[in-house]
């Protein structure tokens, strides 16, 4: 539960990530660095899900136990604490939908880049084998929104599989995707050895 507590308020973290995507130039208006109009939807909407989904746990975590909200109905906590645990993972869902396009649009830009610099005589070795690093790290991102997008399907407010199938997916599933979505974090937050 504490642990919990430090994350009231995480939300707005996203809400400030989406002012910055917004205030960047966009390609049309020529500004260096720019955003196509596709990139900034797709990656506010990965904020906006992960912002509903921080926020909704806040819910969540004020209407648990003895917290304050709502503390004189208990009916009313649980069904807002209900109502919050499936909003919250309606909006991962979304916001992991949207960063599994934005990963497979920036593998298909960067393979482009990849084959365009391989045929200018004038690249290095050196450049090309960053160039692979960079798709490595892409395939990460890549696996990660994968495994995010198995998990919140099957969870209650999404419940995909129960919807198409009839049945949810098999937990040994979504618990081999939750340990991959884990490892691919870690991976991306473990220092890299200097050179």
């Amino acid at each position: 539960m504490s642990r919990k507590a430090f994350r009231i308020g995480k939300f707005l973290n996203e809400v400030e990530k989406s002012r910055v995507i917004l205030s960047k130039p966009s390609v049309a208006e020529g500004g260096a660095g720019g955003l196509r109009p596709y990139q900034k939807a797709l990656m506010v909407g990965k904020c906006v899900g992960l912002g509903g989904f921080w926020a909704a746990e806040n819910i969540l975590l004020l209407t648990r136990g003895s917290s304050f909200l709502l503390r004189d109905d208990p009916d009313a906590q649980k069904s807002l604490a209900g109502r919050a645990q499936r909003t919250g993972a309606r909006f991962y869902f979304a916001g992991s939908v949207a960063f599994f396009l934005m990963s497979v649009r920036d593998i298909y830009e960067h393979d482009r880049k990849v084959e365009e610099r391989a045929k200018d005589p004038g690249a290095t070795a050196e450049e090309l084998e960053k160039l692979q690093l960079k798709r490595f790290s892409l395939y990460v991102n890549l696996t990660k929104s994968i495994c995010d997008m198995i998990v919140f399907s099957n969870i209650t407010g999404v419940d995909l599989h129960r919807k198409f199938r009839g049945k949810p997916l098999s937990e040994g599933i979504v618990s081999v995707a939750g340990l991959a979505s884990a490892s691919t974090v870690l991976f991306n937050n473990y220092p890299k050895a200097k050179k």
